[in-house]
């Protein structure tokens, strides 16, 4: 069975990845891309004779071609921090959630009311409460729409939830958290910055 060249596997809570040079990723996306569509390799494009696990298993088709858009951080226990609220302490999320979206963990936006945000993205958070509505218009994540997010302690705005409004995204939520409405503590001090 064909396996990768992998410099060790990464891993990211419970998801397990084996790591590729951006020459195979590419082959792999651009080939797991085309079995979905059609089913088979196009025929402009025979199906590479290097990769019989695609071929046996569709699953791993969908998980290669989805690697490319979501990164999980991953962060061995020493460097992990939590994240507190920054106006009642309440535990939020921790380093180990952080994911990267469109190419980046840390997003800077303007607002349309001229506001700038700068804010990480996390795949889980705690002791939070979103908003009901679902806004779609101002996202800046296509295809995605936005609520507002609470501490759930304190009710204070600590940044923003962001759901799916399109079929196969990945991931299918996530959360944006202002940097300025949470306290980074490191697990061998107690000191926040």
């Amino acid at each position: 069975m064909f396996r990768p060249p992998s410099r060790g596997p990464i891993a990211a809570r419970s998801v397990s990845v084996v790591p590729f040079d951006s020459t195979q990723k590419d082959v792999l996306r651009i080939y797991a891309s085309d079995r979905l569509r059609s089913q088979g390799p196009t025929a402009n494009r025979p199906a590479p004779q290097c990769l019989p696990i695609l071929r046996c298993s569709p699953i791993w088709a969908i998980i290669l071609d989805m690697i490319g858009y979501v990164k999980f951080r991953v962060e061995d226990d020493k460097n992990r921090r939590s994240y507190h609220c920054a106006y009642c302490g309440a535990f939020i999320t921790d380093s180990a959630a952080m994911i990267t979206i469109q190419g980046a963990r840390d997003h800077s936006f303007v607002n349309p009311a001229g506001v700038l945000c700068n804010f990480t993205t996390f795949v889980t958070c705690q002791n939070v409460t979103a908003h009901q509505e679902l806004y779609v218009q101002h996202s800046w994540f296509p295809g995605y729409g936005w609520r507002f997010l609470l501490c759930a302690r304190c009710f204070q705005h600590i940044g923003w939830k962001y759901d799916a409004v399109r079929e196969g995204l990945r991931p299918p939520s996530f959360f944006g958290i202002l940097v300025e409405s949470v306290d980074s503590v490191s697990p061998d001090s107690s000191s926040r910055r």
